[in-house]
């Protein structure tokens, strides 16, 4: 499930364990850049940074000598955030790593963790009710728990979010310091949607802004800088 908190959770790890490693990289949206620049490019900057060696290039999907052994005596962490396709772990050098290198993978589909062999497989839960009507709370009235008034209310939006942690917020950041005539007004415009899609929360988000907000929204999502990085 997108955001259920798949990145967070081994950006946290990473950050943990990153010291105890000769070389390390958290490699953000591995689908989204490999369709963008393509899959030697970021395999180039991957080897670039945990060989501390600016300009590797490397055009051919073999990785060839001196690279390859000086990858094998390298003890690096890597995640590889959001991949979509098994092939896509293999092209980037990860079987050339040294001994006791570790490798983290974040995917939404676990046959791709399974084809890429991986060794251990954590699938990350749904939040039980009392965690999301607190996460919702800390966003929505900056306490762990709703204002009794709106106790109703909350446990409504919690229900919508159904345990995922990005709607919830979502729905808590939009809500906050709001009447109750417009938390009303949320709940209806959500029950248009038959089935609940962290994407209809979105777009309920993205259309309460005004015109200017959305404007600039709109101009910082579709700005590409030269070197072709994503202002997000």
């Amino acid at each position: 499930m997108g955001g259920i908190g798949k990145t967070t959770l081994a950006d946290v790890v990473y950050g943990e364990i990153c010291q105890n490693f000769e070389s390390h990289l958290f490699l953000r949206n591995v689908s989204e850049k490999i369709k963008n620049v393509g899959n030697e490019s970021l395999r180039n900057e991957l080897f670039s940074k945990l060989l501390n060696e600016k300009g590797i290039c490397i055009n051919s999907p073999s990785i060839g000598h001196p690279y390859q052994e000086r990858l094998n005596n390298k003890k690096v962490l890597v995640v590889l955030d959001d991949v979509s396709n098994p092939d896509q772990i293999e092209f980037m050098g990860v079987k050339h790593f040294g001994p006791e290198s570790k490798i983290i993978v974040t995917s939404r589909d676990r046959q791709v963790l399974k084809n890429g062999r991986a060794n251990h497989i954590y699938e990350v839960k749904k939040l039980n009710e009392n965690d999301s009507l607190q996460l919702f709370s800390t966003l929505a009235f900056n306490l762990l728990n709703p204002a009794a008034d709106f106790q109703g209310l909350s446990c409504k939006f919690v229900g919508y979010a159904q345990g995922n942690p990005l709607a919830l917020k979502v729905l808590g950041s939009k809500l906050y310091t709001k009447s109750r005539k417009e938390w009303e007004s949320e709940v209806d415009s959500l029950r248009q949607y038959a089935e609940p899609k962290m994407s209809h929360i979105l777009k309920s988000s993205l259309d309460g802004l005004r015109e200017l907000e959305k404007n600039i929204f709109l101009d910082i999502a579709c700005f590409n800088l030269k070197e072709k990085k994503w202002i997000l």
